[in-house]
């Protein structure tokens, strides 16, 4: 058995994107912030897969940094690739852990892929990284996953847009493996058996609504029990009287403007400030 949680698509920006008015990359540090202690408390996942895009183009200074500082507080192994909104993978690494040439967990091994876009805004695998799919497929008896950013369907499927495919895709899903993981396409796909029984699953945008991340739990069997959970509240409305400021001890990225924004965003009626910190108690002798 094992569980893997997906990630993908942060888009993260210090500013709204009127060319993409339905992301909210502005609050994409405070969503992963959410989702990466939300594994950690909850889900306890075997490995944690971010799926590419995380900031977006162009890139702002320092972005990759901060989000490499996030994900250093999952407790889980976790598995970050680049997608054609990074910065390419010489710089995207600079910041970001670079995975290995494979992970292996739970008779499952899981095969990163940085594949390059072509004019058509499809991807290309190479020979040579087939050929490293293939070897690193028939070497092992487990089950493989293969992840990378772009979505990889049979070229026939109707499971994701042309535009949102491998220009050989055929090629690389004649290499047989379990599972092809994936991002890029934000409206996503749920886990779905493709013609040559693969398994294709593609995690919608965290920077979108309903901004959610996703549970894969695979039985011994190879049954895929999926869900997605979403990081904002269940129900709008609500209210929220305990709400910190930078003067809080505790404040790691508190802002006011923000905080305020991110009510709305979330959903609550009304918020209350409020500070129990004994550096703010200021005793003043009477005379």
């Amino acid at each position: 058995m094992i569980k893997i949680a997906v990630i993908s698509d942060l888009h993260y920006s210090k500013y709204p994107n009127p060319g993409h008015p339905e992301r909210y990359g502005m609050f994409a540090d405070i969503l992963l912030l959410r989702a990466v202690h939300r594994l950690n408390r909850h889900i306890k996942p075997d490995i944690t897969i971010i799926a590419g895009d995380l900031i977006a183009d162009p890139p702002e200074s320092g972005l990759l940094k901060e989000l490499a500082g996030i994900l250093a507080l999952l407790e889980s192994p976790y598995l970050v690739i680049p997608g054609n909104h990074d910065p390419a993978p010489e710089i995207f690494y600079q910041d970001i852990p670079r995975p290995p040439e494979f992970i292996d967990i739970n008779n499952f091994r899981f095969i990163p892929f940085i594949d390059p876009e072509t004019p058509e805004r499809t991807s290309l695998r190479s020979r040579e990284d087939i050929a490293r799919l293939r070897k690193l497929t028939a070497d092992f008896p487990g089950r493989v996953v293969s992840v990378q950013h772009t979505p990889l369907c049979l070229s026939e499927s109707e499971l994701c847009p042309s535009n949102c495919n491998y220009t050989n895709a055929d090629e690389i899903l004649d290499v047989p493996v379990f599972l092809t993981l994936s991002g890029h396409y934000h409206k996503g796909l749920p886990p779905t058996q493709m013609k040559n029984g693969c398994f294709a699953f593609i995690a919608s945008a965290v920077s979108e609504s309903p901004f959610g991340y996703f549970i894969l739990d695979i039985d011994d069997n190879g049954k895929i029990n999926y869900s997605a959970e979403s990081l904002i509240l269940p129900v709008r409305g609500m209210t929220d009287t305990h709400v910190h400021t930078r003067l809080a001890y505790c404040q790691e990225n508190m802002n006011l403007e923000r905080t305020l924004k991110l009510a709305d965003f979330f959903g609550l009626k009304q918020i209350a400030l409020t500070e129990h910190s004994g550096q703010q108690c200021i005793l003043r002798q009477c005379p």
